[in-house]
Parts: C-alpha cells; structure tokens; sequence
C-alpha cells in the first residue's frame, strides 16, 4: 500500500497485526471450520484498508473534484427534463439523452453563464 502524508500509517497502527480485534477467529472443533467473531468489525476495517489509497485522491488530482454533487445535480437535471418529456418512444428518449448531453457539455454550443 503507498504510504501518503495524510496519516495512513496513523490510522492502520495494528489493524494489519494477527491480534487486532478485527482479526479473532473462531473455530468450531467438531468440524474445523473457523469464522471470523467480529465479523461486522472485520468487514468495516477491511473495506476501510482497501478504500484509503484512493479516499484523497483528489488532492493528487487537481482536476477531480472533492463531491460528486455536481455530477448528482447535473443527472438530477436530466431526469427532470426525462419527466417533462415522458412518452418518448425508445429512439427519440435515446436522441434526447445524446442531445440534453452535447447541449450541456463543454464542447457543446449553448455556453453557460455564470
């Protein structure tokens, strides 16, 4: 895993270690099957190791924003012009849908303001 500036290494302090809480197992003697005892703890600290490389990846990347509310608002928009527009048949909801995106995208004519 990379190691950033941001604490990671903080924050991951023994949570990788066999005798982290998250880690205790479980076995069942008469089959020998084992299990996870904090299974909802191992699954939470999992998904967070696995998610922290790419949680700040916006301050690597300058042109990624922080939210994705714009991208929200932008389909918000979309869906609601869908709903003015409903009873298109398939061909002309997929024409509206290419159009609506061109119109509204950088490269398209209309220029917003601001």
């Amino acid at each position: 895993m990379m190691r950033h500036s941001y604490g990671y290494g903080l924050l991951l302090t023994g949570i990788g270690d066999t005798n982290h809480l998250s880690m205790k197992k479980t076995v069942d003697e008469l089959s020998g099957r084992w299990w996870f005892t904090h299974k909802m703890l191992h699954r939470s600290v999992s998904h967070i190791k696995r998610a922290i490389p790419d949680l700040f990846s916006y301050t690597r990347y300058p042109n990624v924003p922080k939210s994705s509310n714009s991208i929200e608002s932008f389909f918000g928009h979309l869906k609601d012009n869908l709903r003015i527009h409903r009873g298109l048949s398939e061909q002309h909801f997929k024409d509206f849908v290419k159009w609506y995106l061109f119109l509204n995208s950088n490269d398209g004519i209309i220029k917003k303001r601001k």
